[in-house]
């Protein structure tokens, strides 16, 4: 098992991944990124768009391409691509395309991933720019601006989390209203 990698997902913008594979780069990280490109399924004006990605992340001496041509979706792409990550890696570092990563963004999540690898009461880390104080520590707040885990802490919920993804309206809303998902006070909101 390697011990970092970076997951970057991109479908049809070539100059947000072309930003972001360049911030990785100065920041020598591209040995650790595995590009995840969702596909076409045969739309020529997509296959157009997702083609330029394409021959934008050829101009980077990533780890490793997983292109698709058929559309899957970004929530299919991410479930796979983390079902991978957990059997490459031991930290995990999730981007998309548009979450650009600052000067030091990958230290920085090495590091805190480092930290928070035995706390069992922190799941994952996340990053931003938006140069705002943070509410403490430790924040129950998601800003999906990057974010980060251990396969150890992802694994055990993989399959729930392909469960969910899988569920129909109806089975969707009988699980959210028996209320086993949700504290109380989460309930209220």
């Amino acid at each position: 098992m390697n011990d970092f990698g970076i997951l970057l997902f991109g479908h049809t913008r070539p100059l947000f991944i072309a930003d972001v594979l360049e911030s990785l780069k100065r920041q020598s990280a591209l040995e650790h990124v595995h590009v995840w490109l969702d596909g076409d399924q045969g739309n020529p004006d997509v296959l157009r768009k997702t083609q330029l990605v394409a021959d934008v992340v050829s101009n980077f001496s990533v780890a490793e391409v997983n292109r698709h041509r058929g559309a899957l979706g970004f929530r299919k792409l991410v479930l796979q691509a983390l079902c991978d990550a957990v059997e490459k890696f031991r930290y995990i570092m999730v981007l998309e395309d548009d979450c650009f990563p600052t000067r030091d963004a990958v230290a920085t999540f090495k590091n805190e991933l480092r930290v928070i690898e035995d706390d069992e009461s922190i799941f994952s880390v996340y990053g931003h720019h938006f140069l705002v104080p943070a509410e403490g520590e430790v924040i129950t707040r998601f800003q999906g601006w990057g974010w980060g885990t251990t396969s150890k802490k992802l694994r055990p919920f993989l399959d729930k989390l392909i469960d969910c993804y899988s569920l129909t309206e109806k089975r969707y809303l009988e699980f959210v209203n028996r209320g086993t998902t949700m504290t109380p006070e989460e309930q209220a909101k």
